[in-house]
């Protein structure tokens, strides 16, 4: 019998030893006797930890709630931006501009008589 042979079968003996233990011991009526001796305890404290789970559960669905809502915001807002094909149309514009003023520039003053002839 291999190591892992030998460990499965440890392993089954045991859980039949816990399932026969379990199946032997009494359990008396709803008097809290017997192996439930502590059963309200346990409720109790799970029901207690349920309240505060569900009020942690509240705050986070505000929290996502309020996330939806500031993600729509930023959504809209960037919607509004300026495209990239805009700002590019506006560089080419204003370097349009300024080199037709840097060529022309020499004849506008003469034109206004800002240097002389």
């Amino acid at each position: 019998m291999t190591d892992r042979e030998k460990v499965t079968h440890m392993r089954d003996h045991k859980e039949r030893i816990d399932k026969e233990r379990l199946q032997s011991l009494p359990l008396k009526g709803g008097d809290g006797g017997g192996t439930s001796d502590s059963m309200e305890e346990r409720v109790s404290q799970l029901e207690k930890k349920f309240d505060r789970l569900e009020t942690k559960l509240d705050t986070n669905t505000t929290a996502i709630n309020d996330m939806r809502v500031s993600m729509a915001t930023i959504t809209e807002r960037v919607a509004h931006l300026p495209s990239k094909e805009f700002i590019y149309k506006g560089i080419a514009g204003l370097i349009a501009v300024m080199g037709t003023l840097a060529v022309l520039a020499p004849k506008l003053q003469q034109m206004f008589g800002i240097i002389p002839k």
